[in-house]
C-alpha cells in the first residue's frame, strides 16, 4: 500500500471511529449524553436505538371516544386507526407524525393527570385531546353531535389475549366551548373521570 493511499485512509478511519463513538454515547440512557446529538439535530447520522432498550415497548395506548347525538349515546370507537403499512411508507408516510404526536400527548397527559388529579382539564394536553376528538366527531356526524367523551386504554396491540385496561375516562364535554354551563359531574362520573389509580 502506497503512502498516498495511507494518507487517504487515515482521515476515513478517524471519521468512522468518531461516528461509532458518537453513536455508542448517543444510546446512553442518561439524557446528558444527548449533547452529542447537537451536531445532528435531524438524527440523520447518529441513530437513536434507546426506544428498544432496556425494556421494549410491548403495550399500546389507544384513544377512544363516544358522542351524543339526538339524545342517543354512541358506542366507544377508536379515535385514530393506525394505517396498514405499505411499501410506499418507506419513502412517504406523513400520517405517522400524527400517530406519534397523538401517542406523545396521551403519554404526557396521563403523567400530568396522575400528578394533578384535580384541575387537569385546564391543561394543554387535555385540551389538545379534546379538540382532536371534537374534530373527529364533527367529521363523523356532520357536526350534529352535541357532546363528546373520550377515554384512554392500554391494549396488547395485535395480541388479543391481553385484556384491555382502562386508564382514564373524561367527563362529558360539549362539542363547542361556551355551549352553556357545564354540568357538575355526580360522584360516579367524577370518579370515572380520574386516572384508574385514583379510583381504586
Amino acid at each position: 500500500m502506497s503512502r498516498r493511499s495511507d494518507g487517504r485512509a487515515l482521515p476515513l478511519a478517524i471519521g468512522l471511529a468518531l461516528w461509532i463513538i458518537a453513536t455508542v454515547i448517543g444510546q446512553h440512557p442518561n439524557r446528558r449524553f444527548d449533547r452529542v446529538r447537537q451536531v445532528d439535530t435531524a438524527a440523520l447520522l447518529i441513530p437513536n436505538w434507546r426506544f428498544f432498550a432496556p425494556i421494549p415497548a410491548s403495550m399500546d395506548l389507544e384513544l377512544l371516544h363516544r358522542y351524543r347525538q339526538d339524545d342517543v349515546v354512541s358506542e366507544w370507537t377508536r379515535t385514530k386507526d393506525v394505517a396498514a403499512r405499505r411499501l410506499r411508507h418507506m419513502l412517504w408516510f406523513p400520517d405517522r407524525r400524527v400517530d406519534k404526536g397523538l401517542f406523545d400527548v396521551v403519554g404526557r397527559f396521563l403523567v400530568a393527570a396522575e400528578q394533578l388529579p384535580d384541575g387537569y382539564e385546564t391543561g394543554a394536553d387535555y385540551r389538545a385531546l379534546l379538540a382532536f376528538v371534537r374534530r373527529v366527531v364533527a367529521a363523523q356526524t356532520g357536526g350534529r353531535a352535541d357532546a363528546v367523551q373520550f377515554a384512554i386504554v392500554r391494549t396488547g396491540g395485535h395480541d388479543d389475549t391481553v385484556p384491555v385496561e382502562e386508564l382514564f375516562a373524561s367527563r362529558r364535554e360539549p362539542m363547542h366551548d361556551g355551549d352553556g354551563p357545564r354540568r357538575q359531574p355526580d360522584a360516579a362520573s367524577a370518579a370515572s373521570a380520574r386516572p384508574k389509580e385514583e379510583t381504586r
